[in-house]
């Protein structure tokens, strides 16, 4: 069919999937244009970043009339080319929820902290969260608890200290010393003992004013939360796992990983919603990672509440309600895939983030499969595979990212003006569009307690080698990978031994057979020298092979960096700072 371009526009009365937006910047203006209403694309000319700052622009600022037509009409057009997700959950309304003005509560959220697999039991674990430094311990068996990390005496940190109990007391409770001058807090922040107080004046009473905030703290999923806002309104939200973990067990989790990444919360939300950067960042990574595949799909986005927003991808040329997967961000850090796979196997990827500092986040990723169901052997064959192994796959996707993601967020600076700055182009960016504008409204509301203006200054220059170092920022906190980092030392070390004494060998028996007469030696006893030089050379050989396998596996949980290689041969305890 062909119609005018003004025929065009009043087509879209008729719920047209063409839109033809903002007419004036459109270059075929009233040229004819073919269109077939099995396809759907997004013009090219959003690759005008003048054009698509307007077609972003928040509605609050958007109220004068433009020369041919109303800003609002524009903005339905535009919602029309990535808002619309084909194969999302059928209880979004028709109709975008707006949002003007933020009433998200950034403290009244719970938090990932960390796994509860990797969590230490006899002693504190230090962390942050917004800048607020922490402190999680192990109050008693099977419960956690989080205090700020500084004594209310004279502001040590409490995460140098130690859980122990109290004297006397022969509870399973325990309360966390502070290592400074010994005072003790229970897990309720209260201060249960005051060494000077105890010895010093026997009718002393221990200050009210001598105990620390203390915060919620759950255990679900095999991860620990915690909640910043009200403890009283604490119960109140649900922890923010994905809907579908009811169609999965702790046995259908096939990977649970978590790593320290340089760079902030919202450039790693970003990425996480940015799919189409892995065929291209992590290429032969893994067969899924390849940049022929790239460029195949859409991403549709649209917010569907104050705190999530809703996304799918669907495979270009293909009908609009096969998505490839379905998306969904749950305010403030969960990002999950509910992924469509062959047959009856049921994937999901969730991704949780913890906003650490301005400049580093803290990032987890958790892959559940029901192959156990479909398949018992493929589910069997599968957890055969070590978790250090897997470990060592998700590092090697993240030091990808690693490399230029810390200088995207550098090069962003202030975070508010990505409309000027970014160059959207095709269908692949609804996500992070819809992510960015939920973020615009949000942003100044997150309870940072660095300066903004300082944010600059905190991006020092790291190297390569430095950007995506693996032992602070994974290994020590992972009982896997620090497990099999100790094997991996202890086995270099044998066959290390074992070359010494190969080579020990074959020095001592081809000086016996040149310091003896040979002529009188009998040919049996020459040929059992021969074989036994013989059997040491290649055991040495053998050795030393062995040995550098063992110190490059070594070396992948240290760094990925070959810059790393002078720590290889240095006891672990000497490659700390």
């Amino acid at each position: 069919m062909k119609y005018t371009a003004q025929q065009y526009i009043s087509l879209q009365k008729q719920q047209c999937v063409y839109v033809i937006q903002y007419l004036h910047t459109w270059p075929l203006s009233c040229k004819e244009v073919d269109v077939s209403p099995t396809m759907t694309f997004i013009p090219a000319f959003l690759s005008s970043p003048t054009v698509f700052h307007q077609l972003t622009a928040p509605r609050a600022k958007c109220k004068q009339k433009r020369k041919h037509g109303s800003i609002a009409q524009n903005r339905s057009a535009a919602r029309a080319t990535i808002s619309e997700p084909p194969g999302v959950e059928r209880a979004l309304s028709d109709e975008r929820e707006e949002v003007d003005k933020s009433t998200f509560s950034w403290t009244e959220q719970w938090y990932v902290v960390c796994l509860e697999c990797n969590a230490p039991v006899d002693e504190p674990f230090a962390f942050q969260l917004f800048d607020m430094e922490l402190v999680l311990f192990r109050s008693a068996p099977g419960r956690w608890s989080v205090l700020d990390d500084r004594c209310s005496h004279r502001l040590a940190p409490l995460s140098e200290g130690r859980i122990t109990q109290l004297p006397g007391d022969n509870s399973s409770e325990r309360v966390l010393e502070c290592a400074y001058h010994g005072w003790s807090f229970k897990s309720c922040g209260q201060c249960a003992r005051i060494p000077q107080i105890e010895k010093g004046n026997s009718g002393a009473t221990i200050p009210r004013r001598a105990g620390v905030r203390s915060y919620p703290t759950k255990a679900e999923h095999g991860i620990i939360w915690v909640w910043l806002g009200d403890p009283a309104n604490a119960d109140t939200k649900p922890i923010p796992a994905p809907p579908v973990m009811k169609d999965f067990t702790e046995e259908d989790q096939f990977v649970g990983f978590s790593r320290y990444v340089p760079y902030g919360y919202e450039t790693f939300l970003e990425n996480i919603a940015d799919t189409e950067h892995t065929y291209y960042t992590h290429h032969g990574v893994s067969a899924a990672f390849n940049r022929a595949n790239g460029g195949r799909e859409n991403t549709y986005a649209r917010q569907t509440g104050p705190e999530t927003i809703v996304a799918s991808r669907s495979k270009k040329g293909e009908p609009s309600n096969t998505a490839v997967d379905v998306a969904k961000f749950v305010a403030p850090g969960t990002v999950y895939y509910d992924v469509k796979a062959p047959g009856k196997v049921k994937l999901l990827a969730w991704f949780l983030v913890a906003p650490v500092t301005r400049t580093k986040s803290h990032a987890f990723a958790f892959f559940y499969s029901n192959l156990r169901r479909v398949s018992p052997l493929a589910h069997f064959l599968a957890k055969l595979k070590p978790t250090w192994l897997n470990h060592f796959e998700y590092n090697n996707t993240l030091d990808g990212d690693n490399v230029f993601l810390r200088v995207v967020q550098r090069n962003a600076s202030d975070p508010s003006t990505w409309r000027d700055k970014y160059l959207p182009v095709g269908g692949f960016d609804g996500f992070v569009l819809e992510l960015k504008k939920w973020l615009d409204v949000n942003r100044d509301a997150m309870p940072w307690k660095s300066d903004p203006s300082a944010e600059n200054a905190l991006f020092d220059e790291l190297s390569r080698e430095e950007l995506n170092e693996r032992y602070y920022s994974h290994t020590i906190h992972c009982k896997a990978c620090k497990g099999a980092l100790k094997g991996f030392e202890r086995a270099a070390m044998v066959a290390d031994w074992v070359a010494n004494l190969g080579i020990v060998g074959i020095i001592t028996v081809v000086m016996s057979a040149f310091v003896g007469n040979a002529a009188v030696i009998p040919r049996h006893a020459q040929m059992n020298t021969f074989v036994v030089c013989t059997g040491l050379v290649v055991l040495t050989v053998l050795a030393l092979l062995a040995r550098q396998s063992f110190l490059w596996f070594k070396a992948q949980f240290i760094s990925s960096d070959e810059a790393r290689r002078k720590m290889l041969e240095a006891p672990l305890a000497q490659t700390q700072p």
